[in-house]
């Protein structure tokens, strides 16, 4: 399950926002929910633990952006990606609720 929805995930950051479809944006919901469940959980190790590895199959590594990274995801980034998050959720449920 997770391997597939990594491919699909991929898949759809390589499609334009005219191209995505509601199967397209009830896997992202699938994939943010999946995400955020399983941040909830962080393990004492997480750098060679399974939990990192299966968030890592769905796109997200964990250990990015944590403090003393190189990227250095700062709180302002994090707010704009939460509330951009938060909008493809939104136009996810609206799209599933009300299909073309």
């Amino acid at each position: 399950m997770g391997h597939a929805s990594g491919r699909w995930i991929a898949e759809i950051l390589e499609k334009s926002a005219a191209e995505l479809t509601a199967e397209d944006y009830a896997q992202m919901c699938k994939t943010i929910g999946f995400i955020r469940r399983h941040l909830a959980q962080e393990p004492a190790n997480p750098v060679t633990s399974n939990w990192r590895y299966s968030l890592m199959n769905w796109g997200h590594d964990p250990l990015k952006g944590k403090a003393g990274d190189k990227d250095g995801v700062t709180a302002e980034i994090a707010m704009h990606r939460d509330k951009a998050v938060s909008a493809i959720i939104a136009e996810a449920k609206s799209a599933l609720e009300n299909p073309a």
